[in-house]
């Protein structure tokens, strides 16, 4: 992928960024997760008094987006989540996970993470909700073999991705930065990003965004 490629594709990402990759309702029909997360956006939407249009004028995910998750029709990527629950005023953990109780300290064990995954990658929300909470750490499963994945876009956050296994070459604006094993990355959330495997194995990676 040139720079001159790369860098248009990140301005037409940047206007139209909520055309992410979603699986079909047909996948997750019988996944409770979809339908737990609709169900929660779809009550906090409500209980601010927002309409479908003003949810999406705040978060930048289009309406009809926002329709099919709160019906539990679509499984979109973790970025999607993330700018909706930044839209409603609660962290991407308040939404995702069951605890939402007011406590100083959150602990994960690793027999209770469950990955939200869609297809292209699975993620694993490593932190429930504690008060005061404006991070939210992430571990990330990329398998091998894949192309650029759809690229996000997270307004208002600053981030950071740590390769604890595998290689992945990272596309930010003009830039195609090959990471592995050991090293890290920290960014704007608001450009465009993208990444892919590198090889023949897997990457596993630690993700934390932090709500500015």
């Amino acid at each position: 992928m040139t720079r001159e490629i790369w860098s248009g594709y990140c301005r037409n990402t940047q206007e139209s960024f909520q055309k992410e990759y979603v699986i079909d309702g047909s996948q997750i029909k019988n996944d409770p997760l979809p339908q737990m997360i609709g169900k929660r956006i779809r009550n906090n939407r409500k209980k601010l008094g927002f309409s479908l249009v003003r949810l999406s004028e705040i978060s930048g995910v289009s309406v009809s987006m926002i329709s099919k998750i709160e019906k539990g029709q679509s499984l979109p990527p973790i970025s999607t989540y993330a700018n909706i629950a930044r839209g409603l005023g609660i962290t991407l953990s308040e939404l995702v996970t069951e605890d939402v109780s007011q406590r100083n300290i959150s602990v994960v064990k690793a027999s209770e993470t469950e990955p939200v995954s869609n297809g292209i990658y699975d993620a694993y929300v490593l932190s429930k909700h504690f008060s005061g909470k404006k991070f939210s750490p992430f571990l990330m499963h990329f398998p091998a073999n894949k192309g650029f994945h759809k690229a996000f876009v997270h307004n208002q956050t600053q981030e950071m991705m740590y390769i604890l296994e595998g290689a992945i070459e990272f596309s930010y604006e003009d830039q195609l930065i090959t990471l592995e094993k050991g090293d890290c990355v920290c960014f704007k959330g608001n450009i465009a990003h993208t990444s892919r495997t590198l090889g023949d194995q897997d990457a596993w990676i630690l993700a934390v965004q932090l709500s500015e």
